[in-house]
């Protein structure tokens, strides 16, 4: 009985090659193009277009997923978690990360000066109290002189 390898001269599970259609040369079905001449084997997958212009998206927006293209997304350092990074964003949601920022720093100060009013509030009423000279009410009965 013959080794079933030797009797039609294919390998079990290998790949039957194609020829080129521009060189001839044998190719993988599965090549994109001739490694030799650069015909391309199979037509180009088109990516989808960006949100903002026709050019083809390379990227998508790390808040709302959008499809975009390099020239429509920014760089903005987003809060999130125990810190924040930059991130890549439409022009949409950086305008939300920005107005984020500006809401954080306007309550920040807000706050802070509340809490300096009330410090010193608090700090000069105990001076007050502490410098306040005793002085005797109005009815008190007044002492003999002596």
């Amino acid at each position: 009985m013959a080794n079933p390898m030797e009797r039609d001269g294919a390998v079990p599970g290998a790949v039957a090659l194609v020829p080129c259609p521009a060189c001839a040369r044998p190719l993988s079905p599965a090549a994109t193009s001739c490694p030799q001449c650069g015909h391309p084997m199979r037509a180009a997958a088109t990516a989808p277009p960006c949100h903002a212009c026709e050019a083809p998206a390379t990227m998508r927006c790390q808040r709302c997923g959008v499809l975009s293209c390099v020239l429509h997304l920014r760089s903005v350092f987003a809060w999130h978690g125990r810190g924040g990074s930059n991130e890549w964003r439409c022009a949409k949601c950086v305008a939300v990360a920005r107005a984020t920022m500006r809401w954080t720093i306007v309550a920040v100060v807000v706050l802070g000066g509340v809490a300096l009013f009330v410090f010193f509030s608090v700090l000069r009423r105990v001076e007050a109290i502490k410098v306040a000279p005793l002085s005797p009410p109005d009815n008190a009965i007044p002492l003999p002189a002596k």
